[in-house]
């Protein structure tokens, strides 16, 4: 009796334990089953906006605008609250950050898809690089900070009403003096920071654009296509790229800049005519450059492009999935 007693108790333990073992391997199923590269990621992307009749091709100005969109205002409701939202953004701000260098290559792209060799790179592969990119650039601003900036330009005050009054003017246009690019918000802050008296630097810059942060330029001139003429231009990878455009100004020019994870301190600290670059704190990339154009008691609006907004307002941009950064244009004189 004893004997079938305790038989009976090891078979109980058993089954417990071995119930126990299921529920843990079906747990782990369910944590594995999201996406862990940014090609997965796309893919759940593309599938969402089949389902809510988005119709836009991936690649489209629409798909770049749309992306940009959710990065700052989480604009599409139902995909911020998303299963995987963190993960789209993660992809959203790598796609973006693609695109720019895309064009730092061809500044005539009308389209862009990711390569394998992204879509293949993990989430976690993402988030480490861009951690590594960060620690780089705060560890140069620093070194800067502690020495002397190496000043190569002649000094000119900055009058930020005229960049905001510039930046208002074209906010829903393309200025045919300059070239206009897919991803076009750093091409547009350095046209306004031009137009409020910072001048373009350069010494004899080769065709197409010239991946530099030593020099900031975008030059216009006429190109021979067999009997006729096009305009080109001759242009810098810090005049159109968030990061190359931080690097020069910040590094190259001597300029403050300051980072920042809530709206108050940036409306606390940024004039008119200030330049405000916005990082996804999902992914650690930034991704945006806009530049505030008005403020009111306190309160700021800005102006930019992809996703064209003029004097719009800035609380309207997500603060708990983005970090910003100040570069200081007003009141100096580098």
């Amino acid at each position: 009796m004893i004997r079938k007693v305790l038989a009976f108790s090891i078979i109980l333990v058993l089954m417990f334990t071995s119930s126990i073992s299921a529920a843990s391997n079906e747990m782990g199923k369910g944590k594995n089953k999201g996406p862990s590269t940014i090609g997965e990621v796309e893919e759940i992307l593309i599938d969402y906006m089949k389902e809510n009749d988005i119709t836009f091709n991936v690649g489209s100005y629409e798909y770049v605008n749309y992306l940009t969109e959710q990065l700052l205002y989480e604009n599409d409701e139902e995909l911020a609250q998303h299963l995987y939202s963190d993960e789209i953004r993660i992809y959203a701000a790598t796609y973006l950050d693609k695109l720019e260098k895309e064009q730092f290559e061809n500044s005539e792209i009308d389209s862009f898809v990711l390569d394998t060799e992204t879509k293949e790179k993990t989430l976690q592969e993402i988030k480490k690089e861009n951690i590594d990119k960060n620690n780089a650039l705060n560890k140069e601003q620093k070194k800067k900070q502690d020495g002397e900036s190496d000043f190569s330009a002649a000094s000119h005050v900055y009058d930020g009403i005229a960049a905001a009054a510039y930046a208002r003017e074209w906010g829903d246009g393309r200025n045919p003096e300059y070239n206009s690019h897919f991803k076009d918000c750093t091409n547009f802050v350095s046209q306004a920071a031009e137009a409020g008296g910072k001048p373009q630097h350069y010494s004899s810059p080769s065709t197409g654009i010239t991946s530099t942060t030593n020099y900031w330029y975008s030059i216009k001139y006429q190109e021979w296509r067999t009997n006729y003429y096009v305009d080109a231009w001759k242009e810098s990878s810090s005049f159109i790229g968030v990061n190359d455009f931080y690097k020069y100004w910040v590094y190259t020019k001597g300029l403050n800049a300051n980072n920042y994870s809530y709206r108050y301190q940036v409306s606390s600290y940024a004039e008119v005519g200030d330049i405000i670059q916005l990082k996804d704190t999902s992914s650690g990339d930034w991704y945006h450059s806009i530049i505030v154009t008005k403020k009111v008691d306190g309160k700021l609006y800005y102006s930019g492009h992809t996703s064209n907004r003029v004097d719009h307002d800035f609380d309207t941009i997500s603060s708990t999935e983005n970090d910003f950064r100040v570069i200081k244009f007003v009141g100096t004189y580098n």
